[in-house]
């Protein structure tokens, strides 16, 4: 079975500033007025700014807290699906039914993990246990890069298996080179650019 080709690195679109609109001279007592409010402004905004910066900390340990009851979980269930009588290919198929539809991607992700853990030798289901993990990893980059980090890391891990079963396999160096790439890797990136390149034209 030849895995299909999905493109993860979506475009981020910059949005355009707005132009600085100046306000048109109204006199002195006007002006008086207007520094009277943006003083007022000043002493708002930093009064929000502190109260916006507690509330970012509890945010931040709340969701940590969180982020490790779910890694609990899934490592629970992770356990009773692998004890399942599902086979390896049959938890691939629903896995990679959930990654087609773009849904549920953790509980799409988790599947393939385990299809790959229950046969080792399941080349595709490494490859898009590595995937997932990236599709998951790229919901979190803009507000947790810890938690995309460690998702990132999870991907090559599937990967470099995928990789070992295959090892000229284009996609997959493909994907690991997104996800170096994703790391900060440069080099490494580059590298596995380089045989992605090589094997999809010799194949």
């Amino acid at each position: 079975m030849t895995p299909k080709q999905f493109d993860l690195r979506s475009l981020r679109h910059q949005a355009n500033r707005p132009r600085l609109n100046r306000l048109p001279y109204q006199g002195p007592l006007q002006a008086k007025k207007r520094l009277w409010l943006y003083g007022l402004s000043a002493v708002l905004v930093l009064a929000l700014f502190v109260w916006s910066g507690s509330q970012h900390k509890e945010i931040n340990r709340t969701l940590e807290a969180d982020l490790s009851v779910v890694a609990e979980y899934q490592n629970n269930y992770a356990d009773y699906i692998a004890q399942s009588s599902l086979s390896s290919v049959e938890l691939a198929e629903r896995g990679m039914a959930l990654l087609k539809s773009n849904q549920q991607l953790e509980l799409a992700s988790l599947l393939l993990r385990v299809a790959s853990e229950k046969d080792p030798q399941f080349r595709d289901a490494a490859i898009y246990a590595g995937f997932a993990e990236l599709a998951v990893a790229d919901t979190y980059w803009e507000d947790n890069a810890g938690e995309a980090g460690r998702h990132t890391q999870t991907a090559l891990r599937y990967l470099e298996q995928a990789q070992a079963i295959d090892p000229i396999n284009a996609y997959t160096y493909e994907l690991i080179a997104l996800a170096h790439a994703n790391l900060g890797e440069t080099e490494a990136a580059s590298v596995a650019q380089q045989k992605a390149e090589e094997f999809a034209i010799s194949s």
